[in-house]
């Protein structure tokens, strides 16, 4: 334990964070800033990637998009669902027929007819 001047604190590196009658040295203090700051980062990163760990990687991976959660949410609606009935405009009728190489109801034909007994009553 070290003196510091006749009024001043001692230095001792060995006391606890609560005292209140002696400080640390620079040296120590600045260990344990820097203890704490690799404490917080690896709370905050929590095992996440390299390639991942720092906001402007994040922001980039999300493509600087300040409106991000916005944007994937239209891109969601945007698409076909298989699960529920969905209304689409024409275009996107159009679009989604031609993605999957079906064709609509029209281009099908009367759906609704039984062709087999035509043919049955034809051949007789």
């Amino acid at each position: 334990v070290t003196m510091v001047g006749s009024a001043g604190a001692a230095i001792n590196d060995t006391a606890g964070d609560g005292a209140t009658t002696v400080t640390w040295s620079a040296d120590k203090i600045y260990d344990s800033i820097e203890a704490a700051k690799l404490a917080v980062t690896n709370s905050l990163i929590n095992g996440a990637a390299g390639t991942l760990d720092t906001l402007n990687e994040l922001a980039a991976a999300l493509g600087n998009d300040p409106s991000f959660a916005a944007t994937i949410a239209t891109q969601i609606a945007n698409r076909v669902r298989f699960d529920a009935a969905q209304t689409l405009s024409s275009p996107q009728k159009a679009q989604a027929l031609a993605n999957i190489g079906a064709v609509g109801a029209a281009d099908v034909g009367d759906t609704e007819r039984n062709f087999a007994a035509d043919y049955a009553a034809a051949k007789v």
